[in-house]
């Protein structure tokens, strides 16, 4: 039985070896037993021949001695143990061991006959033995002659091995024919299986190229039993891309539209605070806190990694170089910057969202760093990677998995909301990579972040 996950390529070359070897093993009994049964008619009429001249040839004396006159022509009856014998003998048996007559073929042995002699003159076939025990064919006809009181049993015959010596050379010659049919058939089986799954393994591949962002849809130019499919799955990918990009630009229209009005919001809280520094502190905060949030929810709806059919192929050392020049000169600090970036590594994934890990990956180390930055960036067998350090105060261990948390911030006097790490984290996750924050060997942060490669 075929297992359930098996292959289709294994299922149809498993199913149809079995066919063929059916349809074969079939076949070959089928024509063997018609062989051995067209030879052994053959010689059952060669037999009954020689019953019938027997028979006419038989002449009996008047003193009751039996004689054939004239003996058979065939020269197999003169030669002794030639396996091919006649005999005739009275229907009784207690003389049987004592033929009237005989071939010289025969020599001293006697036909070993059923002890069911056939009385109705017909002629019959069966089988008996000869010389030595050995096993032959019989043709035998009862008579009444005139002449004599007794029936005579007219009996000729041959050895099996006179149908087996014909048979057995062509049955093994048909059973290595049929093999050799079998071994060719099965190829050739194994040739339209792999033409007819053709298309499955380059749809497979099409598909391969969409999930790493070599093309975005299946096309045209598939066979009538695939073409419904590639283009069910062309509507698929089109429909959620569609989605994608419709949930993306909303979300980012609403969060933009909340930004304006918490903006506002902060600014009606700065006027309050001339009246009421208290609840204006608390107002201010609260808004603070919701504006982290918002831009935590806003970066992650601007998020491709959600959607498959929208990554593309980028170029990571490209992106990062532009980038790292961009924030390390906004900063507006005289910094130290050494770079180690693999021009074959590719991101599988949104540029805008290789922009905003990177992006926040600087901007921390650049805000943190007293003089020196170190930026690397290369590629393993699954991904890519990274790598972000800084000679700056550091993050003790056991405050890492703290300032992961949105908002959160070891040192309140240094600008920022406490994002950056938090999305960076949360994109990488989305992707199915990872961030891990350890000591740098410049003595500050190392922050590394791996990402799926294309």
């Amino acid at each position: 039985m075929i297992p359930a996950g098996a292959s289709l390529r294994r299922r149809l070359l498993v199913g149809a070896a079995l066919w063929i070897a059916a349809a074969l093993l079939i076949s070959g009994f089928l024509i063997a037993w018609l062989l051995t049964r067209a030879v052994e008619t053959q010689v059952y009429d060669r037999l009954e021949i020689e019953v019938d001249r027997l028979v006419a040839a038989l002449e009996v004396a008047p003193d009751g001695r039996v004689t054939i006159e004239p003996l058979p022509a065939d020269p197999a009856f003169e030669q002794p143990y030639s396996g091919s014998y006649w005999q005739v003998s009275t229907a009784g048996f207690a003389d049987a061991s004592t033929p009237l007559a005989r071939s010289r073929s025969l020599w001293d042995d006697v036909l070993e006959l059923p002890e069911d002699p056939p009385l109705d003159g017909r002629l019959h076939r069966h089988g008996g033995l000869g010389p030595g025990g050995t096993p032959v064919i019989l043709v035998e006809r009862a008579i009444l002659p005139s002449g004599i009181d007794a029936r005579l049993r007219v009996v000729a015959a041959v050895e099996s091995a006179a149908v087996t010596g014909v048979t057995r050379p062509a049955v093994v010659t048909l059973a290595v024919s049929l093999a050799v049919l079998a071994a060719g058939l099965i190829v050739a089986a194994w040739l339209q299986v792999a033409a007819g799954l053709k298309p499955l393994e380059r749809l497979r591949r099409a598909v391969v190229r969409i999930a790493v962002g070599e093309a975005s849809l299946l096309g045209t130019g598939w066979p009538q039993e695939v073409a419904p499919l590639a283009a069910e799955l062309d509507l698929v990918l089109t429909s959620n891309r569609r989605m994608a990009e419709t949930g993306r630009r909303q979300a980012a229209d609403m969060a933009h539209a909340l930004k304006t009005r918490l903006a506002a919001a902060a600014n009606e809280a700065d006027d309050l605070a001339r009246l009421d520094g208290e609840t204006a502190g608390r107002l201010t905060e609260e808004l603070a806190a919701a504006r982290r949030l918002l831009d935590r929810h806003l970066a992650r709806a601007r998020s491709g990694a959600v959607a498959p059919g929208l990554r593309s192929r980028v170029p990571a050392a490209e992106v990062v170089d532009k980038l790292a020049s961009v924030v390390l000169r906004l900063s507006g600090r005289d910094l130290a910057v050494a770079r180690n970036l693999d021009p074959a590594a590719i991101f599988l994934g949104d540029r805008i969202d290789l922009e905003e890990i990177a992006g926040n990956l600087f901007d921390n180390a650049a805000k943190w760093a007293k003089g020196r930055i170190r930026i690397d960036l290369g590629r393993t067998e699954t991904g890519v990677h990274l790598t972000v350090e800084d000679d700056g105060p550091g993050i003790p261990a056991g405050d890492r998995a703290r300032v992961l948390q949105p908002g959160a911030r070891l040192d309140e006097q240094t600008p920022g909301n406490g994002l950056g790490l938090a999305i960076v984290r949360d994109l990488a996750i989305t992707y199915g990579g990872s961030l891990e924050l350890t000591d740098s060997n410049l003595g500050g942060l190392s922050a590394r972040v791996t990402l799926p490669s294309g």
